[in-house]
């Protein structure tokens, strides 16, 4: 209920919070305000145009933090990686919160090669 938002407001210039949920935007905004922070009811994975208006935004978003729920599944972070990584061609950190993302992680090579490797093909 903003509880990264309100980190992340704490160190960051701009901070745009989305979620796909009405009472959790509105929570979140109760609990963080600040003139760097926006709160939008926005579904990326339903509306991925959204995602591609923010990639061509001036000044560029450099830094985006995934939370799509803890526990979503694994797909859909996928898809919504893929996505960032389409249209925002500006970013310079993705950060993740995924445990899904994490239990395939640990099965992955530890080897430098083999992992990037086994990302392409991810």
């Amino acid at each position: 209920r903003g509880h990264t938002t309100e980190l992340l407001a704490g160190r960051a210039h701009e901070v745009l919070a989305l979620d796909n949920a009405s009472e959790m935007v509105k929570a979140a905004a109760r609990r963080v305000q600040g003139a760097n922070v926006k709160f939008e009811r926005m579904d990326i994975l339903e509306d991925p145009a959204w995602l591609r208006m923010l990639g061509e935004r001036v000044p560029a978003f450099t830094v985006v933090f995934v939370d799509i729920g803890g526990n979503r599944r694994l797909e859909h972070v996928v898809q919504l990686l893929k996505l960032v990584r389409c249209y925002m061609p500006c970013l310079r950190h993705v950060a993740v919160k995924s445990e899904a993302l994490v239990k395939t992680l640990e099965l992955a090579p530890t080897e430098a090669i083999a992992r990037a490797v086994w990302w392409e093909v991810f």
